[in-house]
């Protein structure tokens, strides 16, 4: 059976916007939480059992702990990558034409024409979804990210479960 590996070997996800709707909940305390989809782990589970490296970045220093913990808990490295900074991170991890990025900001669609396959999910700007090769039907925090790897593996005609 093909694994997906052959097409694809790291997928990067910005978190905030994709794995969540991008808004934050704030008290007199500061940033308390936010919202995460739950079928998005469905998704990493896919990437990882097809030996799909998966990775994540966020930019909301502020929000690190919140994203690092849902992070963990699916499994997936989270690196700080300010957005001014993206493209210099994409260029610096080595050949891109295998790689997947999933963003929802202006910023990430600078990263997305640096990547062989890109997605933005359904409430991303209008940049992001403009350069993205896929747009999804949900939007962030709503299944966006099951969403866009399912169509990963029917791009490549691979059966999602075995």
């Amino acid at each position: 059976m093909t694994l997906l590996s052959n097409f694809i070997t790291l997928c990067v996800f910005d978190v905030d916007g994709v794995f969540n709707n991008g808004q934050f909940g704030y008290s007199d305390q500061g940033k308390i939480f936010k919202l995460f989809g739950a079928h998005d782990h469905d998704a990493i589970k896919l990437l990882i059992s097809n030996d799909v490296v998966v990775k994540s970045i966020t930019a909301d220093s502020k929000g690190y702990k919140i994203n690092s913990r849902r992070m963990s808990d699916m499994n997936i490295p989270l690196e700080l990558v300010p957005e001014v900074k993206r493209q210099d991170w994409f260029k610096s991890i080595g050949s891109l034409e295998k790689t997947f990025y999933m963003g929802d900001g202006i910023f990430d669609s600078q990263c997305m024409e640096l990547v062989g396959y890109s997605c933005a999910p359904l409430n991303a700007c209008k940049q992001a979804k403009e350069s993205a090769s896929y747009v999804t039907n949900k939007t962030g925090g709503d299944g966006a990210v099951l969403e866009a790897v399912c169509y990963l593996f029917d791009m490549f005609k691979i059966p999602i479960l075995k």
